[in-house]
């Protein structure tokens, strides 16, 4: 903890030196959001975001703050943004996925794994989410089609041989 509140230390410095300086803003919400200190991380990635609005990391790192905080719609529009600076990032598609499921908006939420996995084919949380999704939906065969694709690319994944046959018993 010590470590954590002297990196925090580092960062305040940095910023009362050079108070635009994007990078000791994102640092220091990161430490904040490891912390589990999630407002304050929000804050450093709003200020951040003042000096620089089209840095789709810390629209991404914000919106793993409100998905903390259980505020899956602002976490939602926080990876839209990323998404449109940046739309090449999985990891907001992904992170948009699950809060879209936390929501219950399970066919938005297989679109945005989708997307996710189009980026990253060895995406696996990716695919893991989304047949979670398909199996909440009762989309049985396609959860065992995206598990056929998941033991193609890692034979050896043991949740895809038992979420397999989990979706073919049901």
């Amino acid at each position: 903890m010590n470590k954590f509140q002297e990196a925090i230390e580092c960062y305040d410095e940095s910023i009362k030196l050079n108070p635009t300086g994007a990078l000791a803003y994102n640092n220091k919400g990161t430490v904040l959001a490891n912390l589990e200190r999630h407002q304050e991380a929000i804050k450093c990635y709003d200020q951040l975001i003042q000096i620089d609005q089209n840095n789709s990391t810390v629209y991404l790192n914000k919106s793993g703050s409100l998905f903390a905080l259980k505020n899956y719609e602002e976490a939602i529009k926080s990876c839209d943004l990323a998404i449109k600076i940046n739309p090449k990032q999985s990891q907001a598609y992904f992170n948009k996925g699950h809060a879209l499921d936390h929501l219950k908006r399970y066919e938005e939420a297989i679109n945005s794994y989708d997307e996710a996995i189009k980026l990253n084919v060895n995406y696996k949380s990716a695919y893991y989410n989304k047949v979670k999704a398909l199996l909440i939906l009762k989309k049985y065969q396609m959860g065992i089609n995206c598990l056929d694709q998941m033991i193609n690319l890692d034979p050896n994944d043991v949740y895809a041989y038992t979420q397999k046959g989990i979706a073919i018993y049901c």
